[in-house]
């Protein structure tokens, strides 16, 4: 189906195949979909996240990540994650293989 997104060559090359753009706090959620997913019939509802503990979390009490876990059947799986940004500086000095937490 063709488009107009602006960057609907970078979307195909790394293998994007939906993208949807919701309001969202004071910006724009953008979720997207690749080639080797199944494919929404509809835009997937984002999931109520606890931002005030977040918040908490990274400003008063120094985490450097965080991981969405979703049930999947009898199993949890991380399907979202998200780094601090000063978590790339301190990494080295956490971890001696520069790996991510989140990553691993």
């Amino acid at each position: 189906r063709y488009s107009d997104l602006k960057r609907r060559e970078l979307a195909f090359k790394y293998g994007i195949s939906q993208v949807a753009m919701l309001p969202f706090e004071a910006g724009v959620l953008e979720i997207g979909n690749t080639r080797t997913q199944e494919q929404w019939l509809a835009i997937p509802k984002a999931p109520t996240m606890p931002k005030a503990q977040l918040r908490k979390a990274f400003e008063d009490l120094g985490a450097l990540y965080v991981l969405y876990w979703k049930v999947d059947g009898n199993k949890l799986r991380v399907i979202a994650d998200y780094e601090a940004p000063r978590e790339t500086r301190l990494r080295p000095v956490l971890r001696g293989d520069g790996e991510s937490f989140v990553k691993i």
